[in-house]
């Protein structure tokens, strides 16, 4: 019986994790649009660390 309460326990656990997981990872999907705009940038930085 201890045992079975224990993984209860632990499947609620995940199921938590799982369900907090995606609402971190929405918050960084806006950011990649971002991120394209820095490889323009980053195209130019490159440019002159190269130059450099």
């Amino acid at each position: 019986n201890i045992i079975e309460s224990m993984n209860g326990s632990l499947d609620s656990r995940p199921s938590v994790v799982i369900r907090q997981l995606p609402r971190i990872k929405l918050p960084p999907r806006p950011p990649p649009p971002v991120i394209i705009r820095t490889e323009e940038e980053g195209d130019g930085n490159v440019n002159k660390e190269a130059k450099t």
